[in-house]
């Protein structure tokens, strides 16, 4: 019974070897056998689904090999083409009170020898920015469909935050950089009894305006991949990049990514 018992698993222990190097010897496909069928999107295919249509025809025609799979891709009709000219046409020469530009009310920080700092472009909105340093020389592109001068002030309230130690470091290059200068500067803090205040982030930048648009032909994409303004500062921003300019202070493009 015992020597059954050896040679039956040695038996099988030959099998499974003899298993192993018939797998290692099978050759790779270097071509996948899967076909790819890109189809529109019709309502012509109301009886049978697309998918069911090829497959009753593999079957028939005794297509073993086929392997396919399915991609729907719709195409506008026409009550969409029409629907989105007419919307162009409409919003064409319309005009918001909101997104409309308005006379410069700056006052105190806002002005530099008497001039506003924004150049008198300090109420536009739906607009790419660009904010540059003066004591390097380095700049940062962003966007905002808010007042140009609330997005600035938001930069240096970020700033101020991080040099009077009541917050943690934004996100924004910017602020970082403007906080940066702040501690070379100071490097003990700020004085005895006082802070850092928005007027004197703001006496170290110079601003100005990029590209402004229409805000009622952009609000419809806002928060999507297609933004128009999100857009339109990562091609600004690739353009400083192509240049191969060091002083451009933006991390990244964002690209892939929707309005933050």
């Amino acid at each position: 019974m015992i020597r059954a018992s050896s040679t039956s698993d040695s038996s099988e222990g030959s099998g499974k070897r003899k298993r192993r190097r018939k797998k290692r010897k099978r050759p790779k496909r270097k071509k996948p056998r899967g076909v790819n069928f890109v189809v529109g999107y019709s309502k012509l295919w109301d009886s049978d689904p697309i998918h069911a249509v090829v497959t009753r025809l593999k079957k028939r025609f005794g297509l073993v090999w086929l392997r396919f799979s399915m991609s729907y891709k719709r195409f506008p009709n026409a009550r969409e083409l029409f629907r989105a000219d007419l919307d162009r046409k409409m919003n064409d020469k319309l005009v918001s009170k909101e997104f409309q530009q308005r006379e410069c009310n700056c006052r105190g920080s806002n002005l530099r020898d008497g001039d506003c700092i924004y150049g008198e472009e300090c109420r536009k909105r739906c607009l790419v920015y660009k904010i540059t340093c003066r004591h390097c020389k380095k700049f940062y592109i962003g966007n905002t469909s808010d007042l140009l001068k609330n997005r600035t002030a938001g930069h240096c309230s970020d700033a101020c935050s991080v040099a009077n130690q009541s917050s943690k470091p934004r996100s924004t290059a910017l602020s970082s950089h403007m906080f940066e200068h702040v501690k070379i500067s100071h490097p003990d803090g700020p004085p005895t009894g006082a802070r850092f205040s928005v007027p004197l982030m703001k006496s170290m930048m110079n601003a100005e305006v990029m590209w402004h648009f229409n805000g009622i032909r952009a609000c419809k994409t806002f928060g999507k991949r297609e933004c128009i303004l999100c857009n339109e500062e990562r091609l600004y921003i690739l353009k400083a990049m192509k240049s191969g300019d060091k002083l451009l202070l933006n991390p990244d493009l964002r690209l892939g990514s929707g309005c933050p």
